[in-house]
Order: C-alpha cells, then sequence, then structure tokens
C-alpha cells in the first residue's frame, strides 16, 4: 500500500531535549489518499480504513458489482483498463474536496439528478490520437 500523507506537528513536548536543552516537537502524518495493486486492478481510497475495508471484502468488491458491471458492458474490449465513478456514493467526497462543483451541480441540475454513474476507458492510439469511450449511466 502506498500512502499520500500531510505532515503534522504537535505542541512542543514538555520535556526539554537533553542535547539542546528545548522543548521538542513532534511530527506526524495525516494519510490524506492511498493505493494497492490487487491482481491486475489498482483501488484507491481516501483514508487507511478505507483501503482496508476493499482489501478484506473481497465478496463485496466492485468487480461483484451488478452496477459497476453494468457500466463497463457497454465499453470496449481490449482495453487500458477503466475509470468508474459512483456518483451517488462519490458526490458528497468530491463536493467536499472540490467546492467549484456544487455551482456547475446547480447549472447541470437536470444532468445531475439523473447522473448514475460514469465509466472511462482508453483503448489505444491511432496517428498519434488517444482512443477513448466515456459511457454515462442516467436514471
Amino acid at each position: 500500500i502506498s500512502t499520500w500523507t500531510q505532515l503534522i506537528t504537535a505542541a512542543p513536548g514538555s520535556q526539554p531535549d537533553p542535547e539542546t536543552k528545548t522543548g521538542t516537537t513532534v511530527l506526524g502524518a495525516k494519510v490524506i489518499g492511498a493505493h494497492a495493486g490487487v491482481d491486475s486492478y489498482q483501488i484507491f481510497a481516501s483514508s487507511l480504513a478505507g483501503m482496508e475495508q476493499s482489501l478484506q471484502a473481497p465478496q463485496n468488491s466492485l468487480l461483484a458489482s451488478k452496477d459497476f458491471e453494468q457500466a463497463i458492458t457497454p465499453l470496449p474490449t481490449p482495453n487500458r483498463g477503466y475509470l468508474y465513478l459512483n456518483w451517488a456514493a462519490s458526490r458528497p467526497f468530491l463536493a467536499q474536496r472540490f467546492p467549484l462543483l456544487r455551482v456547475i451541480e446547480v447549472a447541470g441540475e437536470p444532468f445531475f439528478r439523473h447522473l448514475r454513474s460514469l465509466s472511462l476507458t482508453s483503448y489505444g492510439t491511432d496517428s498519434q490520437v488517444q482512443r477513448s469511450q466515456i459511457f454515462i449511466r442516467l436514471t
């Protein structure tokens, strides 16, 4: 598992450092994201708990999800992998990280109200043009 972290500091300690005779500062890390590879799939999570849940629950995996299967079925094979976004599950996280998304949602309200998922794949190049396909699933 690889992680992206933000370094944080705690208040200086009450015990002086014997070498410098000054207080010590404790350095820690806050996990911002995590990445792991399982078989031929790459998993990204916003927390270690989320990553642990993904790795320990193969029976509830994305590959076993009917929604995921329906989202990738229309995409061409072979391909170079998928980017899959379940809108209902991802929206709160994305809205928190990208405040501009709320403005975009208001402007495109009829679309976002019915959006279920978005799937994207890349399946090669032709004359130096990257070929990709997107599938948008609406309710």
